[in-house]
């Protein structure tokens, strides 16, 4: 296991659910827990997921080893988290708002580079809370309100948090107002308008041999551009035993990450939707075409209510993302305190009741760990300062701590999907570490605000 992403060789099997290498004679998967009767030895990897508030405080590679005689082809979809897909039905283009383009692909003119500089401000790094893990994906801005993505991006998450742009210097929290398992569409609804660049869906499929790029966030990586041309149209592929037909093939490198992202022509229109690629084969990717995505996006546009939930008690984030990188400005707090924030932030975002409960002083923590995780539930914190930590009478400790937090609507204040924090916390000496025992906003003012 690296990074969250399937590590096999010869005679492997691998998990349908998420694509995890298996160890030979075993039940369920080591990595997601699925049961894994019936299990195949040539799986797809959903190209997109490599995860995401707080009551109180509210470069791995993939190695693919060869298969003697596969049984099917070996398809990745670049996710840690896949869903199998029905059919797709015969598609009826309507046209939405996003699409503008002529019907005739063209090159357009400039380079990549240019065009990576005038669009990348509207690509999103999607994080997910999820049961298994969450995921890291990849979306795009179709209007200043609205993002498309994988459905595999987003399907059963508790809670979405999306940064925009190379420098990921716009966040924000957003709602799956649509998704189509059928042709791996889905639509997210932002917290609030974005300013950055919005995409427009060509509605044509491009030409074999046109070149194209993806821009994404591969493998947990940095936003990244690659390139590559398009090599066939209206492909067919089996996954998990379902077939979906009507995809763009292309050598563009796609990896677990770029799911849900654009794949660009240099005139910028978006001309597929980064989805899927061979884990047997070299430079075999897909994507989804702009007619199928453009139908299912302009239907959903107007829609404000969820319609993916997890089915579990306890959502995670991705172990990537929950790692709360606890940040001190000032540079001279004392490292305990530091260290104590970093334990019960990373707990409350891995979903570790136990400990964030154990962190809490008995005024605080409840009657048992589960009394927390009602409140807690689907919450994952970023962006944590601790800007100053002052001694108190007692060897007691304030420390005031900043944060911003993303959860399901029903599990934050006033219904808020994203919240940015600004608290003072108490801390009391035990056993060489520290307990909360008190929280309140700084110097007594709000606790927290709407991002």
């Amino acid at each position: 296991m690296s990074n969250g992403f399937p590590v096999g060789g010869p005679g492997h099997s691998f998990c349908a659910h998420c694509g995890h290498a298996l160890q030979p004679g075993g039940r369920f998967c080591p990595s997601c827990g699925a049961s894994v009767a019936g299990r195949s030895k040539a799986p797809w990897l959903v190209a997109g997921v490599v995860a995401l508030l707080v009551a109180l405080g509210g470069g791995g590679w993939i190695l693919m080893g060869r298969q003697d005689a596969p049984a099917s082809k070996q398809l990745v979809a670049g996710a840690t988290t896949t869903r199998p897909t029905a059919p797709s039905a015969t598609v009826t283009v309507t046209k939405s708002p996003a699409v503008t383009a002529s019907t005739t692909p063209s090159q357009g003119t400039g380079t990549f580079a240019d065009l990576y500089r005038r669009v990348n401000s509207g690509v999103a790094r999607i994080e997910s809370t999820t049961c298994d893990g969450g995921g890291i994906g990849t979306g795009f801005l179709v209007d200043r309100n609205h993002v498309a993505t994988a459905a595999h991006v987003v399907d059963g998450a508790a809670a979405l948090s999306l940064k925009f742009g190379d420098k990921g210097s716009t966040r924000a929290s957003g709602t799956v107002v649509g998704i189509d398992h059928d042709t791996d569409m889905a639509l997210i609804k932002i917290d609030h308008p974005v300013d950055g660049h919005v995409f427009s869906l060509a509605t044509a499929s491009p030409r074999v041999g046109d070149e194209i790029a993806a821009i994404g966030f591969p493998v947990d990586e940095p936003m990244t551009l690659t390139r590559g041309s398009v090599s066939g149209l209206r492909r067919s592929i089996e996954i998990d035993g379902t077939n979906r037909s009507g995809m763009i093939q292309t050598d563009t490198a796609i990896n677990p990450g770029n799911s849900g992202g654009p794949m660009l022509e240099l005139d910028g229109k978006v001309y597929g939707i980064a989805d899927a690629k061979r884990t047997d084969a070299e430079g075999i990717a897909y994507a989804v075409s702009p007619e199928v995505a453009s139908s299912n996006l302009g239907a959903w546009r107007g829609r404000s209510r969820s319609v993916v939930s997890a089915p579990c008690d306890a959502p995670v984030a991705p172990p990537n993302a929950q790692d709360p990188d606890v940040q001190t400005p000032g540079g001279d707090v004392d490292p305990s305190v530091v260290s104590f924030f970093d334990q019960y932030f990373g707990a409350i975002n891995g979903a570790d009741y136990q400990t964030v409960w154990e962190l809490l002083s008995p005024r605080l923590r409840g009657s048992n760990p589960s009394s927390l995780a009602d409140g807690l539930a689907t919450t994952f914190d970023t962006d944590v300062v601790v800007h100053s930590a002052a001694p108190k009478s007692s060897g007691r400790m304030l420390a005031h701590v900043s944060f911003t937090s993303f959860q399901s609507p029903d599990k934050g204040p006033d219904g808020d999907l994203c919240d940015e924090w600004d608290l003072d916390y108490l801390l009391t000496p035990v056993g060489g570490s520290w307990q909360i025992n008190a929280v309140s906003g700084y110097q007594n003012g709000p606790t927290h605000k709407s991002c």
